[in-house]
């Protein structure tokens, strides 16, 4: 007699016990996203997501076509968030314009005092305008997170980490022939890669089958090791996943049972986040909040959120910007240490140094290793403020209470703080 698993184990949904294990001892892969993101995420995503890896040792590797799609994909990611900002400072000064012009033609055929329609301007502007600083908050970092290739700090740590672990390509007459069993199983509706849109892969050397290379020679590593065999990937289509009514139960099915023939052994997926958590409690500490954000939902930003920063540039007052007031920023400084933020710390270490800091003194206050990189540093700060803003306690319109200094390069040397704040911080002193 046999149990209820014996034939059909491919309808097992594995608990977090026996994905734990597998993380120690399985042979772990991760997709050309998962590398991608490295570049999307928070800089605590990144540095901990590198930990992580790194962890795995020699039983980390990288596909022959991930790391293609990798390198295929990079410079499109670096530009896109340069384009992204291109896009909406030119649709906000595009709606600027047509707005204006229907308030006004509003405005005459309805005889509305030219008072009003003055003060509807001043509300539409100060909109528009508080937009665009906003977006350029969130841009602010950006000269350190996208530098020139030659001195990518992400490139330079992941070739690091990858050392040895990417795997070479297959003969040509074997990828030939694995390109057509992807194609294939691509018609048939057979896992993985079925989801995928043959329009957008006409161009591509291998059309649809890409995801079919990753999962066939990661099989192939898996078997070689006799291991179980863990991917970590974004994709969240069915072509992959096992999903009932949205839920993630596991691997599709039919990659299990594939797995399972060819092996004997057992496959399982996992998204980075849950990579990332499962290194967590096997290490047994605890990652801030924003290590698991890879780059989809940033600080879940909206378009009524008020100015707090500005472009890295802008190092001097703009007379159309509201001052800090004392308060305001000692309840921006208690909110950070509350939350535990070091840059806390860093920016009362800069009011103390005249309204600079240098990277070096944040390394230091920070008890950060030399190889962590900051992108994204100030972007708690950002966070804090504008949370008290909506609060009352900080007004809008103020400048970024910390914002990066780019003196001799794309990468920040260092930290500013308004000058008013000095100035307030000493005279209360």
């Amino acid at each position: 007699m046999a149990g209820i698993y014996t034939d059909f184990g491919h309808y097992r949904v594995p608990d977090r016990a026996e994905l734990k294990s597998a993380l120690e001892k399985a042979s772990v892969t991760v997709d050309a996203n998962v590398m991608l993101d490295l570049y999307r995420g928070s800089d605590a995503y990144t540095s901990n997501m590198m930990v992580a890896l790194r962890w795995l040792n020699n039983r980390l590797f990288v596909t022959h076509q991930a790391m293609r799609e990798f390198w295929r994909n990079r410079t499109s990611v670096l530009e896109d968030r340069t384009k992204a900002k291109l896009d909406i400072e030119r649709a906000l000064g595009s709606a600027n314009q047509t707005l204006r012009q229907a308030f006004r033609q509003w405005g005459n055929r309805t005889q509305m005092p030219e008072t009003d329609m003055a003060e509807i301007v001043k509300l539409l502007e100060s909109f528009v305008e508080g937009s665009r600083d906003l977006v350029s908050s969130f841009h602010v970092d950006d000269t350190e997170n996208y530098p020139a290739p030659s001195e990518d700090p992400i490139l330079q740590e992941l070739e690091s980490v990858l050392e040895g672990r990417v795997v070479g390509p297959l003969a040509a007459s074997e990828w030939s022939k694995r390109v057509s069993e992807g194609i294939r199983r691509h018609g048939a509706g057979i896992a993985p890669g079925f989801k995928e849109k043959a329009a957008d892969k006409e161009h591509l050397p291998e059309k649809v089958a890409g995801d079919y290379l990753v999962w066939s020679q990661a099989c192939d590593i898996a078997c070689e090791a006799s291991t179980p065999l863990v991917v970590i990937t974004r994709d969240q289509k069915e072509d992959w996943w096992w999903r009932e009514k949205g839920a993630f139960l596991g691997p599709n099915r039919d990659l299990v049972e594939e797995f399972n023939g060819r092996s004997g052994g057992q496959v399982y997926l996992m998204t980075p986040q849950d990579f990332l958590r499962l290194f967590a409690e096997l290490n047994h500490t605890q990652l801030p909040e924003d290590a698991f954000d890879a780059g989809s939902q940033d600080d879940e930003l909206t378009s009524d959120d008020p100015l707090v920063g500005s472009e890295p540039e802008q190092m001097v007052a703009d007379t159309g910007r509201s001052e800090w007031t004392l308060e305001g920023y000692e309840a921006v400084i208690a909110s950070l240490e509350y939350q535990g933020s070091k840059q806390a710390a860093v920016i009362a270490a800069a009011v103390a140094n005249d309204g600079s800091i240098s990277r070096e003194s944040v390394y230091e206050i920070c008890e950060f290793e030399p190889t962590r990189m900051l992108r994204g540093f100030t972007k708690p700060v950002a966070r804090h403020t504008r949370m008290l803003q909506k609060e009352g306690k900080v007004p809008p319109g103020v400048r970024g209470l910390l914002l990066p200094a780019y003196d001799f390069g794309p990468t920040a040397n260092r930290w500013v703080v308004p000058d008013e704040v000095v100035r307030l911080v000493k005279e209360s002193a």
